[in-house]
């Protein structure tokens, strides 16, 4: 659901705020694969003004999980 709207630019600093305000209950419904997906949001945006942002957020969030580290490193160098 977040993937598709994420394609259109309008759309995408309101994904980024509502997978921030919602990160807690997303995690707990989705698989752990899954999750690792919830940084895309803040790379869609390709605003390097928030890379400081997303990495407070995701850097100890992804940590803990499978694969995580590697995505969210990903994450940040494409911001």
């Amino acid at each position: 659901m977040l993937a598709g709207a994420q394609k259109y630019r309008e759309n995408r600093r309101m994904i980024y705020d509502f997978v921030k305000q919602n990160y807690d209950a997303l995690e707990a419904r989705l698989p752990k694969q899954s999750v690792r997906s919830l940084v895309r949001p803040a790379v869609a945006l390709c605003d390097a003004s928030l890379r400081s942002d997303a990495a407070g957020f995701f850097q100890t969030r992804m940590a803990k999980l499978p694969g995580g580290p590697r995505d969210y490193d990903q994450a940040m160098e494409q911001l």
